[in-house]
């Protein structure tokens, strides 16, 4: 009888505790260090500690509705799906789910669709190709270029047309950038007043023309991380001990706002609408301040941290450190950590779920390269298997179609130009032969463009079909020393 009350107990609070967790049950982060973190997860802790062999919990259409305890969860990996299963359903070793649609992550109380998100990329990310991703499925949230808050806020043209939307483009989120917290302040009640979703902090950017103003990276550095350190003596009672990476030693980080901190603060508390922060590793090896931060800006109110996995230092060289993304994700308790960087395929998006346990992906490059990988990674989580990205025709069609909505945005003669640089990214993709490519880098007038896509589409892909899949492109990034970005 006292057994069976225990089982009672245990399973009401499993109720109420399952429709929070279940988003986190799946997104590939180790079990013990997601689940049972944080106010949500004490009822589970109870679970894991009084079920012993009881067997599994099963929750259908990812609702809840537990039928069974949890036991030896404490070490699962990234969900895998059960294949014998007739409806997507993935597995965690002894804890298995159901479920019929993607699984959810939240901003606060902005709810995504999916977890895979559309990086920020400087001159590509605009509004027409935000449109199109939204369209073909399966991204979660857009976000802008980086937009200057001063700009902003003096309504240049240049700025203005940056966070331009669409009722397609929803949600979506715009970036801003800058070092004084006052004008960050403004610019973010500036665009709450405008309907935007989220807001965005760059603290990445690590272009020397942002980093020379005290913006993007920059805001990364030791300098803005060890706060009050001109009298640690008298803040000693305010201090903790922290370390950092390649200096040897321990050093006191006080506890009083750093400028950084301070900035983000301000922009939190400002708007209602949710405030994430795009981060990276930090300054060098030697100022691993992204953990720091990560704390610092949970505490402060962010909605989410994003995180590119390598050093302002190194640019776009070398690969990404995942081991240095997971400990951004073992440095906060509650709020989501979106893995970023070299994310070109689903195979690349599975490793960094497994390997950092983040709870969202961010993709650039990758999606210009195929803005079919948010639908095939949704398609991925509920099946297990994807599409193909399009073919030589498919692609053709996408890349009218933006063409078409920068069109709306602006003259015809402009938008000719404008698409240049996007459109390269298209043609080489569908391995359309040099000289037609630069054909249509000529054109001027509409005229000239219509007149280089009709001999592209005549002409159709080199040494393919097609209707053939086409092999993956490579989108380069910048190269030499960073400084001279």
């Amino acid at each position: 009888m006292r057994q069976a009350l225990q089982i009672a107990q245990l399973s009401r609070r499993m109720k109420e505790s399952a429709i929070n967790l279940v988003p986190k049950l799946c997104l590939g982060t180790p079990f013990r260090e997601t689940l049972f973190r944080g106010r949500q997860s004490r009822a589970f802790q109870d679970v894991r500690s009084q079920a012993g062999a009881w067997g599994q919990v099963k929750l259908q259409n990812g609702q809840g509705s537990p039928t069974r305890l949890a036991s030896k969860c404490a070490t699962a990996p990234l969900c895998k799906r059960d294949s014998r299963a007739t409806t997507p359903q993935f597995a965690i070793p002894n804890l298995q789910f159901e479920m019929n649609t993607p699984l959810p992550l939240s901003y606060g109380d902005l709810r995504l669709t999916s977890r895979y998100l559309l990086s920020p990329l400087a001159g590509f990310t605009n509004l027409p190709f935000r449109r199109i991703v939204h369209e073909l499925g399966g991204v979660g949230l857009g976000t802008t270029d980086l937009v200057n808050a001063r700009s902003l806020l003096e309504h240049r043209p240049k700025a203005l047309d940056l966070i331009a939307t669409h009722p397609d483009d929803s949600p979506f989120a715009v970036q801003i950038f800058g070092n004084d917290p006052a004008s960050m302040r403004d610019a973010a009640q500036f665009l709450e007043e405008r309907g935007v979703d989220s807001i965005d902090i760059n603290m990445g950017c690590p272009v020397e023309k942002v980093t020379k103003t005290g913006g993007g990276a920059a805001l990364m550095g030791r300098g803005n991380a060890e706060c009050g350190m001109r009298n640690v003596e008298r803040g000693k009672e305010d201090c903790e001990i922290g370390y950092w990476a390649g200096s040897g030693t321990q050093s006191p980080i006080a506890h009083l706002p750093s400028p950084a901190i301070c900035l983000v603060k301000s922009v939190v508390e400002a708007v209602r609408i949710p405030v994430t922060v795009k981060m990276r590793l930090g300054w060098d090896e030697t100022q691993i301040t992204a953990p720091h931060f990560a704390r610092e800006f949970e505490q402060a109110g962010v909605a989410a941290i994003a995180i590119h996995g390598r050093t302002r230092a190194q640019g776009f060289s070398g690969t990404v450190d995942r081991g240095g993304i997971r400990r951004v994700v073992e440095a906060v308790e509650r709020i989501p950590v979106i893995g970023n960087g070299d994310i070109r395929t689903v195979a690349d998006a599975d490793r960094m779920f497994r390997e950092t346990g983040c709870g969202g992906i961010s993709i650039g490059r990758g999606a210009l390269a195929n803005p079919w990988i948010f639908r095939q990674l949704v398609q991925w989580e509920q099946t297990g298997s994807f599409d193909p990205p399009g073919n030589f025709d498919g692609r053709l069609t996408l890349l009218l179609r933006q063409f078409a909505y920068l069109c709306e945005l602006h003259p015809e003669p402009r938008a000719v130009v404008m698409f240049r640089k996007m459109g390269h990214w298209y043609l080489k993709g569908m391995r359309v032969r040099p000289h037609l490519r630069h054909q249509f880098q000529l054109a001027r007038t509409i005229g000239e463009f219509q007149q280089a896509i009709a001999a592209i589409r005549i002409a159709g892909p080199h040494a393919a079909a097609r209707t053939d899949q086409l092999p993956d492109l490579h989108i380069p990034v910048p190269s030499g020393p960073v400084e001279r970005w």
